[in-house]
């Protein structure tokens, strides 16, 4: 899947185009925007992968409701299940099952769908009119509460129905859709940059950042939410066909912490102030990752010659293996080993292979990893560019930030002895003046980037004459 990416005012970049293809390289300096774009990238496509987005929509507008549905039912004092909430629940729960059956791909076929939520969204509000006295009684007589008290009480759930009814009614089932992919986004860019507004990502803090991907759509960046937002649904729709799975990886120690990094997300999950700011610590893509890799294992492998060639003895010479609790071990020689206590470059390709074994890559995948270089020897770091590579030539999507001298050698390497390859080959030269994707042909390109990484080896060579 190729396709251009147009930036405005956000990380480093002003007004800057990226080229997007099989193999796609962010090649430069620290600090001039590569990891910024991959996130970018990452949040969006994981933000429009096959999600039930309706759902989500629904679920951000109906959680106010049931959260005080609950409050009071605890307030009745309720010991066994035959309570007039239940009505009301049995309600909400017939629209959630409609809703989970919308998808980008069946407007046409949920609209009178739609007719039923908004109906029962009426039923459910005439309902809690008909209970409404019965749990005004119950919480004065039984629970001895002040009746004024209770009355503001049972008159802001019913606000928050004619809220509910209100926007279900102003709104149709592609608009619900489409919503709800925008609020997945904006969670997505939040989570994975660990911010809880988008303006520490703006250039320009004053100004919204804007995205433009070619067939797919234009998006618009608010302080608090995508102000603007316009889907290609055909582009989408073939986006969701074509890629089965949106992955992420960077640095191998969140690999290492996996398991403390996992309880402290849960326990973040009672700190009201971390749960409105959507602050974790950690970015949400390697939570998605490690959910992925607790899924079912059918012991089908994607690339098998692929998984062999890095397990093997000329590699890491073993494997990582996903134990019972969900953390992750490395076996080798017939011993297995906690990773805390493995070496990094072994669980850089490790996590690779594990991957690969268990089909989350796969053709389709779209894999981001930033800095595939990392911890990793010379000869490893050509190893794990040559499997990138073969894994582009077998319709994984591969998008790589590197700095990395050794691996962009090995892509002209490459491409001098193998010239069809340089149609897999998307490279973007990212400078402190921006993303140089000027016209001069690949090898000129690779060379400017690689003078650019290499220089200050030149400098000291020179020096140590």
């Amino acid at each position: 899947m190729s396709f251009k990416l147009k930036i405005e005012n956000f990380g480093k970049l002003s007004n800057e185009e990226v080229h997007i293809g099989p193999f796609t390289v962010f090649a430069g300096t620290n600090n001039t925007g590569k990891s910024f774009v991959s996130r970018l990238l990452y949040s969006l496509f994981h933000g429009m992968d096959k999600d039930n987005h309706a759902l989500v929509h629904f679920l951000n507008l109906v959680t106010p409701l049931q959260n005080r549905l609950s409050r009071l039912e605890k307030k009745c004092g309720y010991e066994d299940e035959d309570t007039p909430f239940l009505i009301l629940t049995d309600e909400i729960d017939e629209i959630q099952k409609i809703v989970k059956s919308f998808s980008i791909h069946n407007f046409e076929e949920i609209m009178d769908q739609w007719f039923e939520i908004v109906g029962h969204t009426r039923k459910l509000r005439d309902q809690y009119r008909k209970i409404k006295p019965t749990i005004r009684e119950l919480l004065i007589n039984k629970r001895q509460f002040p009746a004024d008290a209770t009355t503001e009480e049972l008159e802001d759930v019913e606000k928050v129905l004619d809220g509910l009814l209100k926007k279900i009614e102003e709104t149709d089932a592609r608009k619900f859709i489409v919503t709800g992919v925008k609020q997945k986004i904006f969670r997505d860019l939040t989570r994975n940059f660990q911010v809880s507004t988008l303006t520490p990502l703006r250039k320009h803090p004053e100004k919204n950042s804007k995205i433009f991907i070619d067939s797919i759509g234009s998006f618009e960046l608010g302080n608090s939410e995508l102000v603007d937002f316009e889907i290609d649904e055909t582009g989408l729709q073939q986006l969701q066909d074509y890629s089965r799975r949106v992955i992420y990886l960077e640095s191998p120690i969140y690999w290492k912490l996996q398991l403390a990094l996992e309880s402290l997300l849960i326990s973040t999950r009672y700190s009201s102030s971390i749960r409105r700011e959507r602050l974790s610590t950690v970015p949400s893509y390697f939570y998605d990752l490690a959910w992925e890799l607790k899924g079912e294992y059918s012991g089908d492998v994607a690339f098998p010659e692929l998984y062999k060639e890095l397990t093997s003895k000329e590699v890491i010479g073993g494997k990582l293996t996903v134990s019972e609790t969900g953390g992750l071990r490395f076996q080798e020689n017939g011993r297995s080993f906690p990773l805390p206590i493995t070496a990094m470059g072994v669980v850089n390709l490790g996590i690779l292979a594990l991957l690969i074994e268990h089909k989350i890559i796969d053709e389709g995948t779209f894999l981001f990893i930033d800095e595939p270089e990392a911890h990793l020897h010379p000869s490893w770091q050509v190893k794990i560019a040559k499997t990138l590579l073969e894994l582009s030539r077998l319709g994984v999507n591969v998008v790589i930030a590197t700095h990395s001298a050794e691996i962009l050698k090995f892509l002209e390497v490459e491409v001098k002895e193998n010239p069809e390859n340089e149609k897999l080959i998307a490279l973007n030269h990212f400078s402190s003046s921006g993303v140089k994707n000027y016209e001069d042909d690949f090898t000129s390109k690779l060379s400017n980037i690689k003078k650019e990484l290499t220089e200050p080896y030149t400098d000291l060579y020179l020096k140590g004459l």
